[in-house]
């Protein structure tokens, strides 16, 4: 009896070095458990603490069998020194390599250097480093409003940069999104007006502010998209083109209007350049229109990324057409709109929300005449080109459950489709299309969600969500950046701003877990704390 005493004591003696690594583990387990849903300190670090928990975590379930199986066996071969050590530096080695592939699965979900130009290689958008960089963000559109762009509640008049950058570390580290979108007026831009929407006078100039704004994002790891969104503001937002027949600019007004831009914009490699916001109908003259654009931008020396766009939120199958017309692709990003309210989905507002439905519908193309797909995924495969989703929206999607279901799974679909996207709108409240603001509604952090995902989202039933906060006021000025309705959709009947019983949530993607469970910390902790403690209590007694 005495033997085997002595015996066991001999095992946890030994085996002292083990267990402190044990409690050590779990230690690091448990604070990464604590904290792996916290802010972003830094992407180095955050990519550390990814690599280190999951590689913790997979030693931590290789050493507790070994541990135990010291203890039934009364061995010290199963945890020597030298195979600690080994293990110990098989770990480290381990986690510095996927620091490095971790950081890169960051840059892909969001986190990015905007320092850094862009250009396509082939279906993907690429830095100078040759990594690889999806487009995920949220639109602020409030150049349309003011010529020194809005920025926190009430500032329309004066240019803050305090209040820029205060807008601006939400947007990166709230919403997690590394590219914002606006809207701009071309007459604004050429005359470099001081003006609001409502005529009052700016302190300062479009021009100034866009620079400005540009080289604010760039320090917040931000791409800054700009948009022409009508050619003259006096005369609104004009359905068609931004150029004869639809509006008074010719084509060749249009193509110097991008070369003005891009000759004073073309020293900010994070600005991305977006010809014109749903020209609709006259393909061809819009093809030709835009490449008279881009040859204007070109001629200037910017080799910023230049996004064509076309319709309003239907198939992606105009890009065929492009594509074999052998028109530009280079440093060509073309780019479509999904609302489902709108009718993205088969022209149908009240279009099924799960998740198989709409991957299905991005990823196939329509079958001859029928609206049986959007086509994002046969073109990209097909063509070899870059779609960026630049606009997806849920109307009323703060309250309204299919609406907030549909852009949820839209957004994961994307994801599995390696497509870059970008939600409609943040900032402001008061509208139908609101994410949020300094604190994300539903539908924020379902973009949130989306962009932090770094696995291949599986459906799974959705979390009751509570009400989200009431709407702040905005301004009696606002632009018309609600997008239209396709002319294509029939109206049906308003939507409430309650939810109602029948537009409940059904089950939505999330993604697959990419840490183990949660049970393996808390076995793992307990017996490393236990193992630790039981080995120092012996040692001391021995």
């Amino acid at each position: 009896m005495e033997k085997h005493r002595r015996n066991k004591m001999h095992v946890f003696k030994k085996s002292k070095f083990s267990n402190r690594c044990l409690g050590l583990f779990g230690i690091a387990s448990l604070i990464r458990f604590i904290f792996r849903r916290g802010t972003k300190p830094s992407r180095v670090l955050y990519a550390f603490q990814k690599a280190a928990i999951v590689k913790t975590s997979m030693l931590l379930v290789l050493f507790i069998p070994l541990w135990l199986a010291s203890m039934l066996t009364r061995t010290k071969k199963f945890l020597s020194k030298k195979g600690i050590i080994v293990l110990m530096l098989f770990l480290i080695a381990n986690i510095v390599l996927n620091t490095g592939q971790f950081l890169q699965s960051i840059k892909l979900a969001g986190a990015t250097d905007a320092n850094q130009e862009l250009h396509t290689d082939g279906r993907w958008i690429k830095n100078t480093n040759g990594d690889v960089v999806l487009l995920r963000g949220l639109w602020k559109a409030e150049f349309a409003d003011s010529c020194v762009g809005w920025w926190t509640s009430g500032g329309f008049l004066n240019w803050s940069e305090t209040n820029v950058r205060s807008d601006m570390q939400i947007l990166r580290d709230v919403y997690k999104v590394n590219v914002f979108n606006t809207f701009i007026w071309g007459d604004w831009w050429i005359e470099n007006k001081s003006v609001t929407l409502s005529g009052a006078t700016t302190d300062q100039n479009y021009r100034f502010a866009l620079k400005e704004t540009a080289r604010l994002a760039a320090e917040y790891d931000l791409y800054f998209q700009i948009r022409l969104y009508g050619c003259n503001q006096a005369d609104g937002r004009i359905e068609g083109l931004p150029f004869q027949p639809t509006t008074s600019w010719t084509v060749a007004d249009f193509a110097n209007f991008w070369g003005s831009v891009a000759n004073e914009m073309k020293d900010y490699p994070n600005v991305i350049f977006t010809l014109f916001d749903e020209p609709t109908d006259y393909q061809t003259e819009w093809f030709y229109g835009s490449v008279q654009a881009i040859n204007a931008i070109r001629s200037t020396g910017a080799q910023n990324l230049i996004v064509v766009h076309f319709g309003y939120c239907g198939d992606c199958m105009w890009i065929e057409d492009w594509v074999q017309q052998d028109l530009p692709t280079q440093n060509i990003v073309f780019s479509n709109h999904i609302y489902r309210f709108h009718g993205t989905y088969a022209y149908n507002p009240n279009a099924p929300t799960d998740y198989p439905y709409i991957l299905n519908f991005l990823t196939n193309a329509p079958s001859g005449s029928t609206y049986t797909g959007a086509g994002y995924g046969y073109i990209t495969e097909t063509y070899d080109v870059p779609i960026w989703a630049s606009a997806v929206g849920a109307y009323n999607g703060a309250t309204n459950g299919a609406e907030y279901t549909a852009f949820n799974n839209t957004l994961f679909a994307l994801n599995e489709l390696e497509l870059s996207y970008c939600a409609y709108q943040w900032f402001r409240t008061d509208t139908v299309w609101t994410i949020g603001y300094e604190t994300p509604n539903r539908v924020g952090q379902a973009l949130i969600d989306a962009i932090t995902a770094a696995s291949t989202p599986t459906p799974s039933p959705s979390p009751t969500f509570s009400p989200s906060p009431s709407p702040t006021t905005s301004p009696s000025f606002n632009p018309k950046s609600t997008p239209t309705p396709a002319p294509t959709v029939s109206p049906f009947q308003s939507p409430t701003l309650s939810p109602s019983p029948d537009l409940s949530p059904t089950p939505y993607a999330t993604l697959s877990p990419e840490e183990p469970p949660a049970i393996i910390y808390i076995v793992a902790i307990i017996v490393g704390a236990a193992a630790t403690i039981a080995g120092l209590l012996i040692h001391k007694k021995r």
